[in-house]
């Protein structure tokens, strides 16, 4: 196998590590399209980015970080609720950077590969970037942890116990954009989110603590990325969604073998 296949699999696993934790977070406080909005506007990032010729990386990670704020300040200032703010900020971004991408001067960008990634085409200053980048976002995860879990479970009493949960909050905003920027040329903007809450979910189904959640997590998003670059090549597919689609399945087998568990469990004690 080529030397562009062990870039593009480490590339892969570190993505994978990174989106274990804070996809767990995210499934916990049901903030799936929180993700979507995120990883839409990271489109919009790159279009900022080539037009002010700075690296594709810092300008998705700062669109994402003020599209994380912005949806901050608008919960306080408006009577929107939460989904339907998102719904408006993730498919502006969206709109926004299609129309800002086609309208650059000079080549144009290849949307297809914005879209659903390149993991392929990783160079190995940019698998370097994900490690390095990647293990900050996780010690700083651990950092954030007991008071993630604290406000998850109820955050006025989090606040009372004097927990920093605004501090938390906005610092999961900054990891959660560092990832998507970090992601985007693995699995694409549509598909970023994916990657983040199908681990999650297919964990959740056998975890029985958060820690072991987040372990599984990381175990599923493992599997689906070596599985899903190996079918890729064996039948030439784009690399991005055939993960995704395989992390898909294996949520659906979890799903089977749960419900098998409970059944025999029921029987069993009848």
């Amino acid at each position: 196998m080529g030397e562009f296949f062990w870039r593009a699999w480490l590339g892969g696993i570190g993505i994978a590590l990174i989106c274990a934790p804070l996809g767990t977070v995210m499934v916990w406080r049901r903030m799936a399209y929180f993700g979507d909005t995120l990883s839409h506007g990271a489109l919009l990032g790159v279009a900022l980015a080539v037009l002010f010729q700075v690296h594709l990386m810092i300008g998705v990670a700062a669109c994402s970080i003020l599209i994380g704020l912005l949806l901050k300040q608008l919960l306080v200032q408006t009577k929107v609720p939460t989904d339907a703010l998102l719904g408006i900020l993730s498919h502006t971004t969206l709109a926004a950077g299609l129309i800002t991408v086609t309208a650059l001067p000079g080549p144009r960008l290849a949307i297809s590969t914005l879209l659903m990634g390149d993991i392929l085409s990783l160079s190995w200053g940019e698998v370097t970037a994900i490690w390095v980048a990647g293990s900050f976002a996780i010690v700083a995860f651990w950092q954030l942890y007991p008071t993630l879990i604290a406000s998850t479970i109820d955050k006025d009493i989090a606040q009372v116990e004097g927990y920093p949960v605004r501090c938390a909050d906005t610092g999961f905003i900054l990891l959660l954009a560092l990832l998507v920027a970090l992601a985007l040329k693995v699995v694409g903007a549509l598909l970023i989110t994916a990657l983040l809450v199908i681990p999650a979910a297919t964990a959740r189904q056998m975890a029985r603590s958060p820690e072991q959640m987040i372990i599984y997590a990381a175990a599923v998003g493992l599997l689906g990325v070596s599985g899903g670059l190996w079918t890729s090549v064996w039948f030439d597919i784009a690399t991005g969604p055939a993960m995704v689609c395989l992390c898909a399945g294996l949520f659906f087998i979890s799903v089977l073998i749960s419900n098998f568990g409970q059944s025999t469990l029921r029987n069993g004690n009848q």
